[in-house]
């Protein structure tokens, strides 16, 4: 059961995905994902089959715990041929199809936690990225710099920490 309500959630995010993709970069680049299980149908009979090696390597070698995504840009696999950027950028890109999925599904928003995404954004991406999530939706995002913003006011409040431990806001 596990493994085909995964793979349908896999088909159903990866459209959005892709469109979050092209959005945050910016290009065309053409984001496909596909479910890989892991471990072949029927399940039980390949845990049966493993479980000599299992015992030997004192580990599960099959099961849902090593399902995976394959996730290709422009039909390359991403882990190989992406840049740091893109790879961030394919990321988020997943990780807001999977908001837009809930939101779709409950009616109403999630909170967006942003903890230092944008490491490894340049500016454009970052800005795409804030453009390309629901304007209605709250966000919170935690940055070491505001630089991204190129000289644009930021939208909602902003609070400092600063080193010696307090919060100031504006």
């Amino acid at each position: 059961f596990l493994i085909e309500v995964r793979a349908q959630m896999t088909t159903a995010l990866e459209p959005c995905a892709a469109e979050f993709c092209r959005q945050i970069s910016g290009t065309a680049e053409r984001l496909s994902i596909a479910y890989r299980p892991g471990a072949p149908h029927p399940m039980a009979e390949a845990l049966e089959a493993a479980r000599e090696d299992d015992a030997r390597l004192r580990m599960t070698t099959l099961g849902p715990h090593r399902d995976d995504l394959k996730l290709l840009l422009d039909e390359k696999p991403a882990g190989t041929f992406a840049s740091e950027g893109q790879q961030r950028s394919i990321a988020l890109a997943l990780k807001a199809a999977q908001a837009s999925e809930l939101s779709a599904q409950t009616g109403s928003h999630p909170l967006y936690l942003m903890d230092d995404i944008f490491g490894e954004l340049d500016a454009p991406r970052r800005n795409r990225l804030l453009e390309a999530l629901p304007a209605a939706a709250q966000k919170i995002i935690a940055t070491t710099s505001l630089d991204w913003l190129a000289g644009r006011e930021p939208v909602g409040t902003v609070f400092h920490l600063h080193t010696d431990g307090s919060l100031t806001h504006g």
